[in-house]
């Protein structure tokens, strides 16, 4: 194998990554330039975006995304990557060696760390392109944390919205076939739009929903910063169920390559139980179908803290895969008060499972 140079990934070599990216099948929208940028804008001044890239000949071939949070340094943190869950991990160009390139990549993340003011570095493994085996072998560290990823394999594209229809409803649980049929029958009306028509409604009815369940919601200017990063209909859309002219309903998806991203569903509580989000979501993935989306990904769930939600994900037809949390702490006598304060000033941060 010619020589493998490691670095932090620089404007120069972006359009490089983007074609790793493309050329890589376990990329995901985490992964992309957008999605950095979205985060940049989320995270705040204190957050710095550190991509570690792979390169043989000039051309990116591996990568690890990173960003670090320096408010609180010198207890610093390292996430592969922050912000609900994102996956990050590690990333090798089909056909290149894994073993070679992937520790190199590690090797240089871990020099980053043990010499800067940094106290934890967590990886979010990508469920659809583990490196669970490498990951343990070079961080010398066992799994600290996991939840698990559900997602629903789109069919092919049918001659008509019917036969798409009928070919959702085959696969999903007998529930969620009558909750289906139940809000069809309500009369929603659906609008499809942008974030800067719909974006301030998304986030009222989110932050609602966070506070019931205790919940952290999102930020507002998360939701502002959307459009300047993504393209409507093309990188993203937003949908809403109308009912009376109120809203009952909404969804934020992103498209990135074969995958939807169910990123945030939200709905009124008046009308909970007439199914707003069911009617939402059998729309937006016919619409998926009609694009040739192959995937769509419910994100992660853990399981043991929240069952309704993955009961509620697996009867739409999902499968899962199992991921790992990877998590280094400079300082293993932190006290849970001390994790606490951290976890304050990284909210969108993970530090440790306490």
């Amino acid at each position: 194998m010619n020589d493998v140079k490691v670095f932090f990934l620089t404007s120069h070599y972006e359009r490089s990554y983007i074609k790793f990216l493309n050329a890589t099948s376990g990329a995901l929208l985490f992964h992309s330039l957008e999605y950095r940028n979205l985060l940049i804008d989320a995270l705040g001044e204190s957050s710095q975006d550190k991509y570690i890239i792979a390169t043989i000949d000039e051309e990116v071939v591996g990568a690890l995304p990173l960003f670090c949070n320096t408010r609180s340094a010198p207890n610093g943190i390292i996430n592969s990557l922050p912000f609900y869950g994102s996956h990050g991990g590690l990333l090798i160009r089909d056909g290149f060696d894994v073993d070679v390139i992937g520790k190199k990549i590690l090797d240089f993340a871990l020099d980053y760390f043990s010499s800067g003011d940094f106290l934890s570095f967590n990886i979010v493994d990508n469920p659809f392109d583990s490196r669970a085996k490498l990951l343990e072998e070079v961080l010398q560290k066992k799994k600290s944390d996991y939840r698990v990823s559900q997602y629903t394999r789109l069919p092919v594209k049918e001659r008509d919205r019917t036969s798409i229809e009928r070919a959702l409803m085959e696969q999903f649980h007998s529930k969620t076939r009558n909750m289906v049929r139940k809000a069809a029958r309500e009369g929603f009306i659906c609008q499809v739009g942008n974030m800067e028509e719909f974006g301030k409604s998304i986030y009222d009815l989110h932050v609602a929903n966070m506070e019931k369940i205790s919940g952290k919601a999102k930020p507002l200017h998360f939701f502002e910063a959307v459009s300047n990063h993504f393209s409507a209909n093309k990188g993203y859309r937003v949908y809403l169920a109308l009912k009376n002219e109120e809203i009952a309903a909404g969804l934020l998806l992103f498209y990135y390559k074969d995958f939807c991203e169910y990123f945030t569903p939200v709905i009124s509580e008046k009308y909970r139980n007439r199914q707003p989000l069911s009617f939402l979501i059998m729309k937006a993935m016919c619409d998926c179908v009609e694009r040739g989306t192959k995937i769509w990904n419910w994100g992660g769930t853990w399981p043991s803290a929240q069952e309704g939600v993955y009961l509620f994900k697996k009867r739409w037809g999902a499968e899962e895969l199992e991921y790992n949390y990877y998590t280094i702490i400079k300082n293993n006598q932190l006290s849970h008060d001390s994790l606490s304060t951290l976890a304050e000033e990284n909210k969108y941060y993970y530090i440790a499972k306490f």
